[in-house]
């Protein structure tokens, strides 16, 4: 089967194949000329897809499948059709996807949360790591799937989509076949008016709803948004959440356009808003207050 390159470049990213969490580091491509070890190479988003520019020697940009072909493929041409594909082999075989994968779609049946209830006492003490209390797993019905949570989505009480958040593995995110995107919470915000936080992920969403915020979360990975949720939220004042890295940055920018809703974002030196609750709590819930009163 001929791999889809675009969902490849999406599903992988280039710091998990270098194993780093920098975005700036000293160039790792073979034809490079190491005169010393001033940092040169940088890793950024461009369209929801992990690029890399070197700006030293060897001048070479790229994505995650160009950087496998350059370590990988002796004399790699990115312009060769055959070595690209071969690159991609070598990325699909080698290397575990760390970003949501929506699998083809298929009908749920509607009860398949239940499968996953109750959740395990390693459940409970990730939850529990994160800030979210077993009351509020009750409330949403998060559940436990080996080493993974699972976090349904149901809108007008209907189940719509499962997510998994693995806190062991490399895979970090997917979702079960037939899933959809989604409203995480949807319930509770949809058709009112009133402020509602967006947030980038299900887990922040948790717990702002704990904290008595009215709040949800798309579930459609990087990017997805549904048209009839200009409707969902025609009513409310929205706040857009966004996270400090640059997906963060530039889905935010993009759904706070597509809502009409104001952006705002956690202090710079913190991820996300979770991180922010979990490092200062007082300071965190005065800020999104004054968010709300605007």
């Amino acid at each position: 089967m001929r791999l889809d390159l675009d969902e490849v470049r999406r599903r992988h990213n280039i710091t998990d194949v270098l194993k780093t969490d920098k975005k700036t580091l000293v160039c790792p491509l073979p034809m490079h000329q190491h005169v010393n070890n001033t940092p040169s190479f940088s890793i950024y988003y461009e369209g929801g897809i992990q690029h890399f520019k070197c700006h030293g020697s060897c001048n070479t940009r790229g994505t995650v499948i160009d950087l496998v072909g350059y370590l990988s493929i002796t004399n790699f041409d990115p312009t060769n059709k055959a070595h690209i594909a071969r690159a991609a082999d070598i990325l699909e075989d080698k290397f575990e996807p760390t970003v949501t994968v929506f699998l083809k779609r298929t009908q749920l049946v509607g009860s398949e949360w239940l499968d996953y209830l109750p959740a395990g006492k390693e459940a409970v003490d990730y939850c529990e790591q994160r800030g979210i209390s077993q009351d509020t797993m009750c409330r949403f019905n998060i559940g436990q799937n080996g080493t993974s949570i699972s976090i349904p989505t149901f809108e007008e009480k209907s189940l719509v989509g499962i997510k998994f958040r693995a806190w062991e593995g490399n895979l970090r995110y997917w979702s079960l076949k037939g899933s959809r995107m989604g409203v995480f919470n949807h319930d509770d915000v949809a058709y009112q008016p009133g402020t509602v936080l967006i947030s980038k992920g299900e887990i922040a969403a948790m717990l702002m709803w704990q904290e008595g915020f009215r709040a949800c979360a798309m579930t459609g990975g990087e990017g997805g948004f549904r048209k009839d949720w200009f409707n969902v939220f025609a009513l409310s004042d929205n706040i857009v959440v966004g996270d400090n890295d640059e997906v963060g940055k530039e889905l935010g920018h993009r759904r706070a356009a597509l809502l009409h809703a104001r952006l705002v974002f956690p202090p710079a030196h913190l991820k996300d808003w979770d991180e922010w609750l979990l490092a200062d709590r007082a300071g965190c819930l005065e800020t999104t207050r004054q968010w709300i009163r605007g």
